[in-house]
């Protein structure tokens, strides 16, 4: 089969566990032996100006951006498979080859400005409830009004006029809970398909303290996770962004928490294999943190926030835990559960990822997708 995969890669200065599950997928299908042409576009270092607020707003509208017609015209592929496209391509050339078209979608930017269902340390879904105004109007995008107006227009009326959404032949969501809003707003083109991550393979060593490891950002809830860290145990905590010298603080005034800064994808593994768990304290529902799939692939435990909307999916009874985001002590119960600290607890996470997230059940799943989409039936 030929597949071609559009996607807008995010800056390398940002570590993206979307940017890794692209081009996981990629090798997944080629080794499946498919003929996978990639079609990308790179997004600079985010510089803070007005100019680029704007110019990324306005290119969400689908108006402007990169056309990839001539090179998918040029490979002429029996699917294409669509996952960011914001901010460096347009979307007017899907309803050209919508038929043929799967959209994944890692986030919710098709009906939110933010792109997170999620503003001032709460959910908010204001916006379909009451119209995209309410973006506007709180400045939901990089808190500009300005550069909020075309993302309120792109998604305006619930995401019915995002041609992601209308033209795609498949919408694919990565949790249950997208899943659940996605068809109330859609169809049964919906379907749930998790991300997975590569096999590096299990190693036993000894483990001692907790990883957080990701974009540091409001949404993640790592200075809230840093700020309240009063456990004995050390923390870890492996990444970069808006709040790195917040997190530099915090961890030089806490003998108990050490930051690495950013990390290459191998040293986060190995650092993943030597804590008794990774802490994802999200504040945001998320759709399915890679990190957290590497981490159950290292057979390492996940101790999840109750925001997270796909943590029934990332932990059973005895292979992590949860904990409530707004109630710090839950936090301390949750590190001392079975699932994290049992004997069973790494065998247990690792037969997690091999029953949902390994990159064999992620093929199977999409590949019955694919052949559904040139049938011409996406009905589940």
């Amino acid at each position: 089969m030929k597949i071609a995969y559009v996607h807008s890669f995010y800056s390398s200065s940002q570590p993206s566990g979307e940017n890794n599950a692209v081009n996981d997928q990629i090798a997944a299908l080629r080794g499946a032996g498919h003929n996978v042409e990639l079609i990308s576009r790179t997004t600079p270092a985010e510089p803070q100006s007005m100019t680029y607020k704007l110019r990324s707003a306005v290119a969400a509208t689908g108006l402007v951006g990169a056309d990839p017609s001539d090179e998918l015209a040029r490979f002429a592929p029996d699917i294409v498979h669509v996952h960011n496209l914001f901010p460096n391509f347009g979307t007017r050339w899907i309803e050209a080859w919508g038929a043929r078209t799967v959209a994944t979608l890692h986030n919710f930017r098709t009906v939110c400005a933010a792109a997170t269902l999620w503003r001032n340390g709460h959910d908010c879904v204001d916006c379909l409830r009451r119209g995209s105004l309410e973006a506007v109007r709180n400045k939901c995008y990089r808190n500009s009004m300005a550069a909020t107006i075309p993302l309120a227009i792109a998604t305006r009326n619930r995401g019915h006029h995002s041609r992601v959404l209308s033209d795609s032949a498949a919408i694919v969501t990565l949790n249950n809970g997208s899943e659940k809003l996605y068809r109330n707003l859609l169809d049964d083109k919906v379907t749930c398909i998790p991300n997975f991550s590569s096999d590096p393979g299990m190693m036993h060593l000894k483990r001692s303290g907790y990883l957080f490891a990701g974009r540091l950002a409001p949404e993640k809830g790592i200075l809230d996770l840093a700020e309240n860290w009063r456990a004995p145990h050390a923390l870890q905590i492996i990444g970069s962004g808006p709040q790195e010298a917040e997190i530099r603080r915090v961890a030089a005034a806490n003998p108990n928490i050490t930051y690495h800064g950013a990390a290459p994808r191998d040293d986060l593994l190995l650092a993943m294999r030597q804590v008794r768990a990774l802490i994802i304290p999200s504040l945001w529902s998320e759709g399915i943190p890679t990190v957290a799939l590497e981490s159950l692939s290292v057979g390492t435990p996940i101790v999840v926030s109750d925001r997270v909307a796909a943590r029934a999916m990332l932990m059973s009874s005895k292979s992590g835990a949860e904990f409530d985001v707004e109630q710090p002590l839950t936090l301390d119960a949750a590190l001392e559960q079975q699932g994290v600290v049992g004997p069973d607890s790494a065998r247990n996470a690792r037969t997690i990822y091999e029953q949902l997230f390994a990159p064999s059940v992620w093929l199977g799943a999409i590949e019955k997708l694919y052949a559904a989409v040139l049938r011409g039936n996406t009905a589940n």
